[in-house]
């Protein structure tokens, strides 16, 4: 029984990851700013340098060029956005470790990364993947800690 709920809630928040990242922004109110994946603007936009857009942000911040609510919910989103689904395949697979599950985690979040870009729903962004990463290690670290001490 434990194990079918835990399926549901792991599907469920797979939905919401899918629907959040790659359903067109039309149905979600927001609009699309590429009309063509081969656009020489949607590859300018796109980011393969690490750091680069959070070094931006960071940059514009200090100069005053940028509103705060724009960073703050790219890097925070996408630092929390993959905590949960790591601690769901923790329960779900209790003895999977931690290399194989960044390992599915970047498998992932570059298949998302290629589909935003190819749909239009977004540019390729590698500084995603990275806090994305981050926050699924940090999530691993937290619930392994927990899990030695509540259960020693």
């Amino acid at each position: 029984m434990k194990n079918k709920i835990l399926n549901v809630i792991l599907i469920g928040y797979i939905i919401v990851l899918i629907w959040l990242l790659l359903v067109p922004n039309v149905f979600r109110g927001e609009q699309t700013w590429y009309s063509n994946v081969f656009s020489y603007q949607h590859f300018v936009d796109s980011n393969l340098i690490p750091f680069r857009t959070i070094i931006m942000y960071i940059y514009c911040l200090k100069n005053g060029n940028i509103n705060i609510d724009i960073p703050i919910k790219n890097v925070l989103a996408n630092f929390f956005m993959f905590m949960p689904i790591t601690i769901l395949i923790k329960i779900k697979i209790p003895r999977l470790a931690l290399k194989k599950i960044l390992l599915y985690i970047i498998c992932f979040n570059l298949v998302i990364e290629i589909l935003q870009f190819l749909t239009l729903q977004g540019s390729f962004d590698v500084d995603d993947i990275l806090l994305r990463l981050f926050g699924a290690w940090i999530s691993y670290a937290v619930y392994s800690s927990f899990r030695r001490k509540t259960f020693k």
